[in-house]
C-alpha cells in the first residue's frame, strides 16, 4: 500500500522575519551565557525584530544591550540600520554581537560583525550553515569556535501547525579562543 505525502511550501515571510522563541534564547543564556558574556560587556543585536534577545539578556542580568534593525516595527526600512553595509558598522563597536539574522543575508552581516567586535559573534542559524559553501567556507567557517545545536527543533512560524523543518544552532566565533577546531555541544530540552 502506498501513501502519498502532501507537502505545501509556505512563502517566505517578508524581510525573512522569523521571531525567535524567547525560551530558546533564555535557555542558551542560562546554560552558556557566563562562558561568553560578562555583566560589563556591550552586546549588540543588529537584527533585533521584537527584541527577544535583549529581553532574555536583560532578564539574566546583562543590561548593556544595543538593538537595531533594518526594518522598524511599522515595516519601514531605514538604510542607516542596514547591518549588511560598511557604514552601519563604522561607529558600531561592541564586545559581542548576539542575534538571529535573516538567513539570506547572514554571511554579509557576519563578515562585518567579526571585524567590529572585541570578543566575538554568536549567531542563531540553520544547523547546516557550516556546510562547505563557497561564499563562507574558508574565512568564516575556518574561524568558527563552537557550534551549539538545539534539540528539539523550534518553531519560528505561527502560520504552520508543526515545527519548522530545520534544526538550528548557535554558531560562535570567539576571538579569545585559541582552538584550531570548532567545539560541538548541544542545548537540549530548551523548551521545558
Amino acid at each position: 500500500m502506498s501513501t502519498k505525502r502532501t507537502h505545501t511550501t509556505k512563502a517566505r515571510v517578508k524581510n525573512d522575519y522569523y521571531p525567535t522563541p524567547i525560551k530558546l534564547v533564555d535557555a542558551f543564556i542560562k546554560q552558556y551565557g557566563q562562558e561568553f558574556f560578562s555583566s560589563e560587556d556591550r552586546i549588540l543585536d543588529p537584527c533585533c525584530g521584537d527584541k527577544i534577545f535583549s529581553q532574555a539578556l536583560s532578564a539574566n542580568g546583562y543590561t548593556n544591550v544595543g538593538n537595531t534593525d533594518l526594518v522598524d516595527p511599522y515595516g519601514v526600512e531605514d538604510p542607516e540600520f542596514d547591518a549588511t553595509t560598511e557604514s552601519y558598522w563604522s561607529d558600531m563597536m561592541a564586545d559581542w554581537v548576539f542575534t538571529n539574522p535573516p538567513f539570506n543575508i547572514s554571511t554579509s552581516i557576519l563578515r562585518h560583525a567579526l571585524k567590529s567586535t572585541r570578543k566575538g559573534v554568536i549567531f542563531l542559524l540553520r544547523s547546516t550553515y557550516d556546510e562547505p559553501v563557497t561564499d563562507r567556507r574558508t574565512e568564516l567557517i575556518g574561524s568558527l569556535s563552537e557550534k551549539i545545536v538545539t534539540n528539539p527543533r523550534c518553531r519560528f512560524r505561527s502560520d504552520t501547525k508543526n515545527s519548522d523543518s530545520a534544526t538550528v544552532a548557535f554558531f560562535i566565533w570567539d576571538h579569545r579562543s585559541s582552538r584550531d577546531y570548532a567545539k560541538l555541544r548541544f542545548l537540549v530540552d530548551w523548551n521545558k
